[in-house]
């Protein structure tokens, strides 16, 4: 139902990669249903020595994303609330206006691109992305002592 793509290209010290999310038989919204639930997508790109390559450009995962995925290279697909004080992935009881929705539309397709820099141009690098479904935005879960339990959708490696 969900799946990601993953292309690279090496233009001197710089690896350029497009990372490919597609919806396609899904007859609903990816992700669908109550607003608590988001799909991450998680991209690690590390040279041939496994080490993480530096972000140059490209969009990161929001502080909100919660411990050890806050500020990597990623997207999160989610249809955001938020309250009168400004606090975002509020419950929809206390929500007044929705704050952004990214989530992806049945049968579409949206691509992410990065920019990796390479301290060797010659490196053999690598490139994974994974779509990660998570029930609750983390602060939430964790405030309430809910298992959270990140499920893979999809992945894919370059």
């Amino acid at each position: 139902m969900y799946s990601v793509e993953v292309n690279g290209k090496r233009q001197g010290k710089r690896l350029l990669v497009t990372v490919t999310v597609s919806n396609a038989n899904g007859g609903h919204w990816m992700p669908t249903g109550e607003p608590m639930r988001r799909v991450m997508l998680k991209v690690k790109a590390r040279d041939g020595k496994n080490r993480p390559l530096p972000l140059l450009k490209g969009e990161k995962l929001p502080d909100w994303s919660g411990a050890g995925d806050s500020g990597r290279p990623g997207a999160v697909f989610a249809r955001v609330l938020a309250d009168d004080k400004g606090n975002l992935n509020v419950p929809s009881w206390q929500a007044t206006r929705i704050a952004f929705d990214t989530r992806i539309r049945p049968k579409s397709t949206v691509s992410r691109t990065y920019e990796f820099a390479l301290a060797d141009p010659d490196d053999e690098p690598t490139v994974e992305a994974e779509l990660v479904y998570r029930r609750a935005p983390q602060k939430l879960a964790t405030a309430k002592g809910w298992k959270n339990g990140d499920m893979t959708i999809a992945a894919a490696a370059w």
